[in-house]
């Protein structure tokens, strides 16, 4: 049997090149971070990858926050404690095409309605 008999599509997500995405909670939220190599005119390496929290109401995932990223690649969440990271692991340099990029790791924070990653 095909996979589509299983599943049913619940939502589809607007990305551009995206290379990655990953579930993370927090806080009792959920998340969807997405790696994004590239930017929304399909030609430049992207500078930024969206993060989405599910709308507990709608059951559907919104864009809450873009974090700096540089043409990304992976991204992967990970917990320490009670505190949610994100690892984002850079291509290369989004400006110069380099390859020597740094890659990032995100701490997520949230407080009421605010979604905050801090480096």
């Amino acid at each position: 049997s095909k996979a589509n008999d299983k599943f049913e599509l619940h939502q589809e997500i607007a990305t551009v090149a995206a290379h990655d995405v990953t579930y993370v909670q927090h806080g009792g939220r959920h998340y969807l971070a997405f790696a994004q190599y590239r930017d929304e005119d399909e030609i430049s390496l992207s500078l930024t990858s969206p993060l989405y929290r599910l709308n507990e109401r709608s059951m559907q995932f919104i864009k809450v926050l873009e974090f700096d990223s540089s043409a990304a690649m992976h991204v992967e969440a990970f917990y320490i404690g009670s505190s949610s990271f994100l690892a984002v692991a850079n291509y290369a340099n989004a400006t110069t095409g380099a390859l020597a990029v740094n890659s990032a790791i995100y701490q997520l924070d949230c407080d009421g309605d605010t979604d905050v990653l801090n480096s």
